[in-house]
């Protein structure tokens, strides 16, 4: 869900720059700033909707208003999905490390998402988990991982989980795995 989230977010983020690019559409399209060039704009979106391009308006013509408008909620919507989509996988998180079952799995593949905390990257791992009593599976997770522990985490080693069985979201602990699939003490 986070991921969908951060998606969505980054679209709208990209979407909002068609009407912020239109609110300067607009200021050009009143007779003092663009001239003959205006006037045939205006003329041209008063024709796919009457008022659209007309600068009747005291400040903006209404392509202006709903522009700005358009522009701020957009931008208010992608800030909640990108913002929402960190606090939901961080609690996502902290409730597998809680509740989840614990299992070993095994790094397939470790990218840094460009994110970093005190120097310290947020990593997305690919990982391939082996639960004690079921089939493996491959998932994804992120963690913020120190600059000391960076050697810990690189492709092929083996790593302690806890993961939801029913969802089969995973999240990177400190614990460890026994060889026999049992628990054992923290690092």
């Amino acid at each position: 869900m986070a991921k969908a989230m951060r998606r969505l977010g980054w679209w709208l983020f990209t979407l909002m720059w068609c009407p912020f690019t239109l609110i300067f559409v607009s200021m050009f399209t009143m007779d003092e700033m663009g001239g003959g060039f205006a006037r045939t704009l205006a003329n041209f979106l008063d024709g796919i909707y009457p008022g659209l391009g007309s600068a009747q308006v005291s400040v903006f013509p209404v392509l202006g208003v709903v522009s700005f408008v358009l522009t701020f909620a957009i931008m208010l919507l992608a800030i909640f999905f990108l913002v929402g989509a960190s606090i939901f996988s961080g609690a996502r998180n902290r409730a597998l490390l809680s509740t989840g079952a614990l299992a070993s799995a095994r790094i397939l593949s470790a990218d840094q998402t460009g994110t970093t905390v005190n120097d310290n990257p947020v990593v997305r791992f690919t990982l391939e988990v082996y639960p004690s009593n079921g089939e493996a599976f491959e998932a994804e997770t992120e963690k913020l991982v120190s600059m000391f522990e960076i050697m810990k985490y690189q492709e092929g080693n083996t790593v302690a989980v806890r993961y939801d069985p029913n969802t089969k979201a995973v999240a990177i602990t400190e614990e460890t795995v026994t060889q026999m699939g049992g628990e054992s003490s923290s690092f």
